[in-house]
């Protein structure tokens, strides 16, 4: 283990990612494209990221060798005798034997139960950046945190976030997820539905959204007052 273990540890946003990411699914095997995916950093700084956690001491890893098709486009000018060359693209595939590099955490890492505790009993996620990110979505009326975002027992809240909104961009809201749980370290359960099935739902005191709003739960935004 490095004697510069914490400095290596804390040094970059990307850094503190992966360590949510492992350590919120710890258990779980993961290769720097499966992290830059998950963590939603370019291939670089996650390989970078990925090595100085293993020099700290706090991942391992092994390499396992894959088989992967790699397909690359050609272009093809086919000429003519006394015509136009004619050009075509053409994908030619091929199988590639590439080596990859599997990481999972160390149990064994000296400050595996400190460190734990530190990113777990931490704040998910920045508040005003759900704020923001959740800005251009469409007309967002309602937005509430519970689940994982209070850091209580998940199995005890029927949602991690439920946004109530009008007009929403499917692609926009996808990528809003996909930037909130890189933030989080892990797959959020969230409920989206519009105001006509919200007030639907509250009329006929729908159990679902009672146990949302009787349990415990923070509001960002509320444009309804129904609660």
């Amino acid at each position: 283990m490095s004697d510069q273990s914490l400095e290596l540890l804390f040094e970059s946003e990307a850094k503190v990612k992966l360590l949510k990411l492992f350590l919120r699914n710890d258990g779980f095997k993961f290769t720097a494209s499966e992290v830059r995916s998950r963590a939603q950093i370019d291939i670089s700084a996650a390989k970078s990221n990925l090595e100085k956690l293993r020099l700290a001491g706090f991942l391992k890893s092994y390499s396992k060798k894959e088989e992967k098709i790699i397909v690359r486009e050609v272009r093809v000018v086919k000429k003519e005798k006394n015509k136009k060359p004619k050009i075509s693209i053409v994908k030619r595939r091929r199988k590639k034997e590439v080596i990859e590099k599997v990481y999972f955490i160390n149990p064994h890492f000296v400050f595996f139960n400190e460190l734990r505790d530190l990113v777990l009993k931490s704040s998910p996620a920045s508040k005003s950046r759900i704020l923001s990110r959740s800005k251009g979505l469409g007309r967002v009326k309602m937005l509430v945190l519970s689940g994982i975002f209070l850091r209580v027992d998940r199995q005890l809240s029927r949602t991690d976030l439920l946004m109530v909104a009008d007009d929403v961009s499917e692609k926009r809201f996808q990528k809003f997820l996909r930037h909130l749980e890189a933030e989080v370290g892990c797959e959020i359960q969230f409920s989206l539905m519009s105001s006509d099935e919200f007030y639907y739902r509250h009329k006929m005191l729908d159990r679902f959204l009672r146990d949302i709003l009787e349990r415990p739960h923070e509001v960002l935004i509320n444009k309804l007052g129904a609660l």
